[in-house]
């Protein structure tokens, strides 16, 4: 799950003088900066799933493992199906997507058990964390049928790669510093 999080809270004799800049820094997402905050998290998402990479903390892309053929099914071009794929879209805000906005908080994310996504800093997470999938007699019957393929009879699991969405970035940085520059601008009259 993509998570932003801040608190922040000040001394009330002060706040009577800067209610307006404390309300902001108080409850950074309230309201429309909490609706547009969301917006920019699932840009960022959106973007790693159009170049097939996440976004690393310290700048720059690293490529997400590249899916192989399997069965009758070739190896997509993105991995994941880039943007139009069933997480991408539930990472929009479709089918099996959430987001919760409350004025300290704002976060998206995919609540399915179909492909965990692993999530951190790690510079190639990819190599760290992995899912792994128990082989059931009902998957391996689902796959010879839609797939024209099998396990092999002596494999009882199967390994996913993470393909992390990085919540910390740059560019997602510098976005956030700048929804919250415009609302403390408008407070002082400044220009944004």
């Amino acid at each position: 799950m993509a998570d932003i999080t801040v608190s922040l809270r000040l001394a009330r004799p002060i706040g009577d003088l800067f209610s307006g800049v404390l309300e902001v820094l108080d409850r950074p997402f309230a309201g429309a900066r909490g609706v547009e905050a969301i917006r920019l998290l699932r840009e960022s998402v959106r973007k790693e799933f159009e170049q097939g990479a996440w976004a690393r903390p310290e700048g720059g892309f690293s490529r997400w493992e590249k899916v192989e053929a399997f069965g009758i099914r070739p190896a997509p071009a993105t991995p994941l199906n880039g943007t139009g794929g069933f997480l991408s879209l539930a990472w929009q805000g479709g089918q099996f997507g959430f987001e919760e906005k409350g004025d300290r908080r704002v976060a998206i994310g995919v609540q399915h058990d179909a492909a965990p996504v692993h999530r951190g800093g790690d510079p190639n997470p990819s190599n760290e964390y992995v899912t792994t999938v128990p082989i059931t007699l009902q998957m391996r019957k689902r796959v010879g049928r839609e797939f024209h393929t099998g396990f092999p009879k002596d494999v009882d699991s199967f390994e996913i790669p993470a393909r992390p969405h990085a919540t910390t970035n740059p560019v997602l940085e510098e976005n956030m510093v700048q929804l919250f520059g415009k609302a403390l601008a408008s407070i002082s009259g400044s220009p944004a």
